[in-house]
Parts: C-alpha cells; sequence; structure tokens
C-alpha cells in the first residue's frame, strides 16, 4: 500500500521537475537577453550546465523516497489508531490545573484595570 503512495508522488514530483527545468530554462534565456538589451553587451549566451538538472533531479527523486518510512508506519496502523493519532495531534495543548489569580479575587483587579489603561480583554 506505502508503494502505492510513493509511486503516486514520484509521479508528482517528476512531473514538477520536467516542468520547473523547462520554465527555469526559459527564463534564464529571457533574462540573458534582457541583460544583453539592457546593458549592450557585445554577446552573451544562456548555458544550462548539466549539473544544475542533475542535482534538481537527484534532489525531487530522492526527498520523497526518504519519506517512505514515515508512509508505511502510517499505513501499518489499524484504520481506528490512525484516526486517534491524527485527531490527537490536531487537538490543542491540555493546560494543566488551573489557580485563580489573587487579582482575579479580589476587588483589586478593578484598580488593576483602570491603571493598565481601560477595560482588558483578559480580565
Amino acid at each position: 500500500m506505502a508503494l502505492h503512495f510513493l509511486k503516486f508522488v514520484l509521479a508528482i514530483a517528476a512531473l514538477g521537475l520536467v516542468a520547473g527545468l523547462a520554465l527555469g530554462a526559459w527564463l534564464g534565456a529571457l533574462m540573458t537577453g534582457n541583460y544583453v538589451k539592457f546593458f549592450r553587451l557585445p554577446a552573451m549566451h544562456f548555458v544550462l550546465p548539466p549539473s544544475v538538472p542533475l542535482v534538481a533531479a537527484l534532489v525531487t527523486l530522492v526527498a520523497p523516497g526518504c519519506r517512505d518510512r514515515v508512509v508505511r508506519s502510517v499505513v501499518r496502523l489499524a484504520p481506528r489508531r490512525r484516526c486517534v493519532r491524527l485527531r490527537h495531534e490536531r487537538s490543542p495543548h491540555v493546560p494543566g490545573a488551573y489557580r485563580a489569580v489573587l487579582a482575579r479575587r479580589t476587588r483589586a483587579r478593578f484598580v488593576i484595570r483602570n491603571l493598565a489603561g481601560g477595560r482588558s480583554a483578559h480580565w
């Protein structure tokens, strides 16, 4: 099951890699042309070194594979445990025991509120 997700992510990454390389080469050629026109350079050509697409392909296609272990651990969970884990991760942190502050228990809070500059949403 996890292999299916990995293949899906790799397909998306490959599409992004191809689109990014094509768009980057096109924009690089356009920028080089703009520099030649603006600065009146005699000759300047855009060159895409072969190392750039190779490093981009390596990073793009290896990064999803590093997530394989995480995907497998989530898929191995029983459906109920998976939902409980996700619900637990989204729930806010439960604060410790509350204690009322002395200023909140007495009339001094009104004095403190007025000295602080009017009504406060925290009081």
